[in-house]
């Protein structure tokens, strides 16, 4: 249920990567998510935004009201990890372990400031 989504994770396997990342998500019980990605960039970028979750897909759009590239199916198995299987590619497999996100990446320590590249089309991760 909504509740094995509600936490921190850290993905620790990317099937059909075309790059190198480092991602962590939060999802709160309120419906809200918060991405920090490193990827194609020395420096981990946040966005935010909100989620749905119904019938084990996932879905969500971003605070610019930019829709996710995809949804979602998500699985939870035994060990806790958590599976999101893109609906509109399956290659596009990531797998996720509860953690505790760094308190430097939750500061932005580890982040440039987001307003000099504001203007800056960049990938989004989901």
């Amino acid at each position: 249920g909504k509740g094995t989504l509600v936490g921190q994770w850290h993905m620790v396997m990317w099937y059909g990567a075309t790059a190198t990342a480092d991602i962590y998500i939060s999802f709160t019980e309120e419906g809200t998510f918060d991405l920090y990605q490193r990827i194609y960039s020395p420096a981990y970028e946040h966005y935010s935004g909100t989620y749905t979750y119904h019938n084990n897909v996932l879905s969500g759009k971003y605070s610019d009201n930019q829709p996710w590239a995809s949804e979602y199916d998500a699985f939870f198995s035994t060990d806790g990890r958590m599976t999101l299987t893109s609906t509109s590619s399956t290659s596009d497999i990531s797998v996720y372990e509860k953690t505790t996100i760094p308190d430097e990446i939750l500061s932005g320590m580890l982040t440039p400031s987001t307003q000099s590249r504001a203007n800056e089309e960049s990938f989004r991760f989901l």
